[in-house]
C-alpha cells in the first residue's frame, strides 16, 4: 500500500511483522463531548446577566437533538454493531424526532421537558442495547406489553449487562442538567410565538426530510412485507429511525385495512396446495391410534449436546440412548423469534410460524386458535398442561385454555419444592406431573414445560453438578452442560416411572427443545465443538432435538429429514392416525418427504441446501461448503411464501374462515 512514494506497509518478505496499534474507543469521546457541550451551555445560562429571551428554548432544542444523536451512537457501539452506516443527514434527522414534542408545549417548560425526554431516551437506549445483544433487534413497540414480566427475567437482564454500560449512567446524569436551567417566560405577542414555532417546525421538518424519504420507501414499497432484521435496518435508518419504522408498522398492522378477498384467496390456495403435497397416510400412520400422548418441551435444549462428550463424559447419556428405542429427528430447526419459549410452544402446538416482531402470546392472545390440544379434544382426548412457574408468565393462563387445554397446572397448583432457576427443579416438576397423568381420563394429551435450563445459566447449584469439567473458559457454558446432565437424568427417571406405572405401554412420549441456548458460535463453544465460525455453521447450530418414543421398539433410529418445529404437531397426529388439519403449515416428518424448514429471518433449509438470508449465503447441508446463491433461490422463495402465508393467518386471525366448511 503506497501513496505518492510514502510506504505504509513494506512489501511481503516472508517474515512476520508486528506493529503496535493504539485503538481508542469512540464512546468516551462521544459522551465526553456531549458533557463538555452540556457544561458550556449550562454555564452560559447560569452565569449570563442578560441573554436574548429566545436563548433558553433554542439551547433546549439544540441540546436535545445532540443528546439523541450521541445516545444513538453509544447504543450502536455498546451493542456491538460498530458505527452507523446511515447517511449523516439521516442520523441527525432521527435525532430531531424527539424535539417535535416541543411544538405542543409552552416555551417556558422546554428546558425541563428536554431533561425528562433525555432521561427517557437513556432508559430506552439501555433497553435497546440489551435487546440487541440477546435478540439482535431493538425493543419493538409491542414488546412493551410484556414489560410487567421484567421482574421475572431480571437475572437474564443482569447477565446481559456489561461494565461499559456505565456510560448510560453518565448520560442519565447529563440528562438532568437542563432541568436546572433558568425558566423563560414568553412575553412576545401571539404572532411572535406562532412565528417561532413555525420556524422550529420548518427547521425540524427540513432536517427530518432526510429520514422520511427512506422511511417511506420501507413502508409503502416492497420492503414492507419482507422479513428483515431491525439491527440491519439500524445501519440504514439509525436507531431513532428504526423505532419510528417499528411504530409506523405497528400502527399500520393494528389499525390498517384487513386483507382483501384476493389476498385471502391466495392464502387459502397456498394451504390447499400444501395439503395436496402432503400424504395423508404412510407406513406409520395410525399405528398408535387411541394412545395417550405426552409432549415434553425442554427449556433451551439444543441439538449439539446430544452425543456430546467432554473429558470422556457423556453430557446426555439418556438422550443419547433414545435413538435405539425411538425416533430421533436430528435436523429440526429452532423456528422461534422474539417470543422465545412462548414461540416454541406456539409453533409446536399450532403448526404456525412465529411473528416477525413481538410474541403471539401478547400480540394475538385474542385469536381463535385451533391447536393440537383442540384437535385431539375433538377426537375424545382429555387435555392438560403443566408448567412450574407463574401462570401469567408469557400469558399462559390465557393462552393454554385458548389452545384447547381443559386443565392447566402452574406454580400454585404444583406446590413448593426445590427450586433451580425460576421455578421447580425439573426433577421435582416431572415427579409432580406423574400423579396428574395417572389421574387423567384416557386417552389424554399432556403438555409439560420444563424451566430449569433458562438463560443465563449462572446459578446452577453446586450440589446438582455431576460432570467433572475442565476449564471451558465460560462459566455459563459449563453450568449449561451441568444443567443438561441434570435434566437428562430427570427425564430418564420420568420415563422409568411412566413404565413402572404401566402408562408407557399405551402412551406415545415425545420431547423437543423450545429454542437454542443463546451461546454465540465463538470460543469457547467453537473450541468445545471443534467448529469454525461461518454463517452456515451458525445456522446449522440452530437445531433442537425432537424425539418420539413409542411402545413399538422397532420404530427407532435417527431420521435425517430436515424439518422445523411447525412439523412437530403434524408428525404426532400422523402416528395417532389423525389427519393433518388443513390449516397446519407443517407436515409430518416422513422420510423422503422432500420438504424444507423456514426460519423467522427468511433463512431456510432442505435436504440438500442451507440458505442464510442475513449473509445471502448458500451452502451444502452436510459439508457446509458454499454453493452458488442461484441454487438456493427456489428454496428462498418457498421460505418467503410459507412465512408470509402463515403470518397472515396469525396476524389476521384467519383460522375461523379457513376451518369453516
Amino acid at each position: 500500500m503506497v501513496r505518492e512514494q510514502v510506504c505504509w506497509y513494506p512489501p511481503p518478505s516472508g517474515e512476520k511483522r508486528f506493529a503496535r496499534v493504539r485503538v481508542l474507543p469512540r464512546v468516551p469521546f462521544l459522551v465526553g463531548g456531549l458533557g463538555f457541550v452540556t457544561g458550556i451551555l449550562s454555564l452560559v445560562l447560569w452565569k449570563a446577566k442578560s441573554f436574548p429571551p429566545w436563548l433558553v428554548p433554542v439551547f433546549a432544542v439544540v441540546w436535545l437533538v445532540a443528546f439523541a444523536w450521541v445516545l444513538a451512537q453509544v447504543v450502536a457501539f455498546l451493542a456491538g454493531l460498530g458505527g452507523m452506516e446511515a447517511p449523516f443527514g439521516v442520523l441527525w434527522a432521527g435525532a430531531c424526532l424527539p424535539a417535535f414534542l416541543f411544538l405542543l408545549l409552552p416555551t417556558r417548560i422546554w428546558a425541563p421537558v428536554a431533561a425528562v425526554l433525555a432521561w427517557l431516551l437513556v432508559l430506552l437506549g439501555f433497553a435497546d442495547t440489551l435487546y440487541l445483544r440477546f435478540f439482535g433487534s431493538i425493543v419493538p413497540l409491542l414488546a412493551w406489553r410484556g414489560a410487567g414480566q421484567l421482574r421475572q427475567v431480571w437475572e437474564s437482564v443482569r447477565s446481559l449487562t456489561q461494565p461499559q454500560d456505565g456510560w448510560f449512567v453518565v448520560l442519565a446524569v447529563l440528562a438532568l442538567f437542563p432541568w436546572f436551567w433558568p425558566r423563560w417566560e414568553e412575553r412576545c405577542s401571539r404572532v411572535g410565538r406562532t412565528l417561532r414555532r413555525a420556524t422550529l417546525a420548518l427547521a425540524l421538518g427540513v432536517i427530518s426530510g432526510f429520514l422520511w424519504v427512506p422511511l417511506r420507501t420501507f413502508l409503502v414499497g416492497p420492503e414492507f412485507g419482507k422479513v428483515f432484521s431491525y439491527a440491519m435496518r439500524m445501519r440504514e435508518l439509525g436507531l431513532w429511525g428504526v423505532h419510528l419504522l417499528d411504530a409506523a408498522k405497528t400502527v399500520m398492522e393494528t389499525f390498517g385495512p384487513s386483507l382483501s378477498q384476493e389476498e385471502k384467496k391466495q392464502i387459502h390456495e397456498f394451504f390447499a396446495q400444501r395439503a395436496k403435497a402432503t400424504p395423508l397416510t404412510g407406513p406409520a400412520f395410525g399405528r398408535f391410534s387411541g394412545y395417550n400422548l405426552v409432549l415434553l418441551q425442554v427449556e433451551s435444549l439444543q441439538n449439539f449436546v446430544v452425543g456430546l462428550e467432554v473429558a470422556g463424559q457423556e453430557v446426555t447419556p439418556f438422550l443419547n440412548s433414545l435413538p435405539r428405542r425411538g425416533l430421533y429427528f436430528s435436523w429440526v430447526f429452532d423456528q422461534t423469534n422474539q417470543g422465545r419459549s412462548s414461540d416454541g410452544e406456539f409453533i409446536a402446538l399450532n403448526s404456525q410460524h412465529a411473528l416477525a416482531a413481538g410474541a403471539v402470546a401478547f400480540r394475538r392472545a385474542g385469536n381463535h386458535f385451533m391447536a393440537l390440544p383442540q384437535v385431539l379434544r375433538s377426537r375424545g382426548y382429555s387435555t392438560l398442561s403443566a408448567h412450574a412457574f407463574e401462570r401469567g408468565f408469557w400469558n399462559r393462563a390465557v393462552l393454554h385454555p385458548a389452545y384447547g387445554f381443559e386443565r392447566s397446572f402452574f406454580k400454585r397448583e404444583l406446590g413448593p419444592g426445590e427450586v433451580i432457576g425460576w421455578g421447580l427443579a425439573d426433577g421435582v416438576f416431572l415427579q409432580r406431573a406423574l400423579p396428574l397423568l395417572r389421574a387423567a381420563r384416557q386417552p389424554f394429551f399432556a403438555f409439560l414445560i420444563t424451566l430449569g435450563l433458562h438463560h443465563p445459566f449462572d446459578q446452577f447449584p453446586e450440589g446438582r453438578k455431576s460432570l467433572e469439567l475442565p476449564n471451558l473458559g465460560n462459566p455459563a457454558l459449563a453450568n449449561y452442560l451441568q444443567a443438561m446432565r441434570y435434566v437428562d437424568g430427570s427425564i430418564s427417571r420420568f420415563f422409568d416411572e411412566l413404565a413402572r406405572s404401566g402408562l408407557a405401554e399405551g402412551t406415545v412420549l415425545a420431547l423437543y427443545g423450545d429454542h437454542e441456548a443463546g451461546f454465540p458460535p465463538q470460543a469457547p463453544l467453537a473450541d468445545l465443538l471443534h467448529i469454525q465460525w461461518s454463517p452456515q455453521q451458525l445456522m446449522a447450530l440452530r437445531r433442537v432435538p425432537f424425539f418420539i418414543i413409542t411402545p413399538d421398539a422397532a420404530l427407532a433410529g435417527e431420521v435425517d429429514e430436515v424439518g422445523g418445529q411447525v412439523d412437530i404437531a403434524p408428525t404426532l397426529l400422523h402416528l395417532l392416525g389423525v389427519p393433518r388439519p388443513f390449516w397446519f403449515v407443517g407436515r409430518p416428518l416422513i422420510p423422503g418427504r422432500q420438504a424444507f424448514a423456514a426460519l423467522p429471518d427468511g433463512s431456510g433449509a432442505n435436504n440438500e441446501l442451507l440458505w442464510v438470508e442475513t449473509s445471502q449465503a448458500c451452502a451444502d447441508r452436510h459439508s457446509l461448503q458454499t454453493r452458488p446463491a442461484s441454487l438456493c433461490e427456489p428454496l428462498r422463495q418457498a421460505v418467503a411464501a410459507e412465512l408470509a402465508a402463515s403470518r397472515a393467518v396469525v396476524e389476521h386471525d384467519l383460522l375461523p374462515e379457513m376451518a369453516a366448511p
